[in-house]
């Protein structure tokens, strides 16, 4: 199945900050799905409005040059102008979001704030999300009703509904995600695509599994370098985990001889290209797949100048995702609730090379997770009491931010912030840097935030918090323990509703085939109505 439209080619004349659309978080998605887990009778309808940009005005007088198509007798020398906006236009994405915000609100919708992607209607109380061209909404059955006929009166565009009755589908694609209606709540999982590439691209089809994403880079021996592709396994609790595998007990490599352990360096050219894509696509993915946060994070870290031992991280993440390719989030049924709640942790200086901490936080509404994030943090911490306040610093900003986009959904929640570090949470209960001379004033904002009321700090046992998969390499049965605490299941097999990877690659053969059998053609035949093969002229349009 093909699409095609033209597409304009404007080229960049200057900076234009104006010329800006929002977009909405992932966790707005999740807010969504967790408001119908709260509520049986609740739908969930996905629209995709094919080819949205045609139906916004041009707000700026644009031209382009006309195809061959369009050329009609007297329009020699002439170019086209523009009525409505076009894909490849700077200011395209955002006139589109003016002409969509605009038909909503006539209808009576009342756009966020904090996010001007959502919207909610006062009376039916029907909850929109637009990403782009796609439009979510929450709503009871002939509400949700209403709401497709006010976007089906303006645009043409494809619909399915998720929900428990017999017109209502058990699953639904939403961009690059599945979500899944069961009876014991709502399931999200990425699409498995992106993993499957990953594998492929690394030529892990057949290698050994691994049991975890990713492995502490060990000490680097007297005279040898600290690039080397060894790894190991830190572990929290050596008492606590005297019965772990000897996989996740001892340094391991990431698949290389002891010949191949070679000094490290830095890849070419090309080898730099495929390091940041493949680490980029596993960023992607990893918005949907808490297990490999930090792993990807430690990838990162190298994507500026890519280093020959970078490649020990991917594979290892490679051969993991080899043996775990889905990763679905359950959110369960429950009540509506009242209180968003996150954890957060910090590894000090856990970069050997920057001698940086990384920060990482999972926001919880209940048992429904809807925000995870790891981060390497933008200063040196010179104790784990400030690297643990910058991280608590990370995750009051994240929380307000899931309370503040609740609210534009008409939910009204508080918050409070869980961490396992005593010192820190010393430091947000006083006022000031006290004895903590070195500390970064930006730090003292969560005692403002205790002080106001908006958000509340408690303590977690180290042991319990979730937060650490995000900060650490943890064993295998830990990082476990923790996905289920998260709603996380591991999960064979293939949804049906996934689309498959090869459809992909098949497809771009088949389209470029016939072009490339009628070049041939030319040159050793006379073309003949039999044997010619052409592709859609629209789709290689050129403005």
């Amino acid at each position: 199945k093909y699409r095609s439209r033209p597409v304009a080619k404007e080229f960049s004349t200057g900076v234009r900050p104006d010329l800006y659309a929002v977009t909405p978080p992932s966790e707005c998605l999740r807010l969504l799905l967790s408001k119908l887990a709260t509520d049986k009778a609740l739908k969930i309808m996905y629209a995709d409005v094919p080819r949205a940009y045609f139906y916004a005005k041009a707000i700026r007088p644009a031209y382009v040059q006309l195809t061959d198509e369009d050329m009609e007798e007297g329009d020699e020398g002439k170019c086209g102008k523009l009525l409505m906006s076009m894909y490849g236009t700077r200011d395209a994405a955002m006139n589109c979001a003016a002409e969509y915000t605009n038909a909503l609100i006539a209808d009576g919708y009342k756009q966020g704030r904090p996010n001007t992607c959502l919207f909610k209607h006062p009376d039916t109380k029907v909850m929109i999300m637009v990403h782009g061209d796609d439009f979510v909404a929450v709503g009871h059955g002939k509400n949700l009703t209403s709401a497709r006929s006010t976007l089906g009166d303006k645009y043409q565009m494809k619909t399915d509904v998720l929900g428990k009755w017999k017109e209502c589908l058990s699953e639904v694609k939403i961009p690059n995600k599945l979500a899944r209606y069961t009876d014991d709540g709502i399931e999200l999982e990425a699409d498995p695509r992106h993993a499957e590439i990953v594998v492929n691209e690394l030529g892990l089809q057949n290698a050994k599994i691994s049991s975890v994403p990713g492995t502490k880079e060990p000490k680097p021996k007297n005279g040898q370098e600290e690039h080397e592709s060894v790894e190991t396994v830190q572990l929290l609790d050596e008492e606590s985990f005297e019965e772990e595998s000897e996989e996740e007990e001892l340094y391991l490599n990431a698949g290389e001889s002891d010949d191949e352990l070679e000094e490290d360096c830095q890849l070419d050219t090309a080898e730099s290209r495929r390091y940041r894509a493949v680490t980029a696509r596993l960023n992607y993915l990893a918005a949907d797949r808490v297990d490999i946060q930090y792993a990807v994070t430690e990838a990162a870290r190298g994507m500026s100048s890519p280093m020959k031992s970078g490649w020990s991280i991917l594979n290892k993440t490679g051969r993991y995702l080899s043996g775990k390719p889905r990763l679905i989030m359950k959110s369960p049924w429950q009540v509506q609730q009242s209180l968003a709640t996150s954890y957060t942790g910090s590894d000090w200086a856990g970069c050997r090379r920057s001698a940086k901490s990384t920060s990482g936080g999972i926001t919880t509404p209940g048992s429904h997770m809807t925000k995870s994030y790891s981060r390497q943090q933008k200063v040196i911490a010179l104790s784990s009491a400030e690297a643990e306040l910058y991280a608590m610093v990370a995750a009051s900003a994240e929380t307000l931010a899931i309370i503040a986009y609740a609210s534009d959904l008409g939910m009204s929640i508080g918050g409070g912030v869980y961490a396992d570090a005593s010192a820190a949470l010393g430091i947000t209960q006083r006022i000031g840097i006290g004895k903590v001379r070195h500390l970064r004033t930006q730090g003292l904002w969560v005692q403002e935030t205790r002080i106001s009321g908006r958000l509340a700090y408690h303590k977690v046992l180290g042991t319990k918090n979730p937060a650490d998969v995000l900060t650490k390499h943890v064993p295998g049965e830990l990082l476990e323990r923790h996905l289920e605490t998260l709603g996380a299941e591991m999960r064979g097999g293939r949804s049906e509703l996934a689309p498959e990877l090869m459809s992909l690659a098949i497809s771009w053969v088949q389209w470029y085939r016939p072009l490339e059998d009628e070049e041939e053609t030319t040159k050793t035949a006379p073309t003949t109505a039999a044997t010619t093969k052409t592709a859609p002229t629209t789709a290689a349009t050129t403005w």
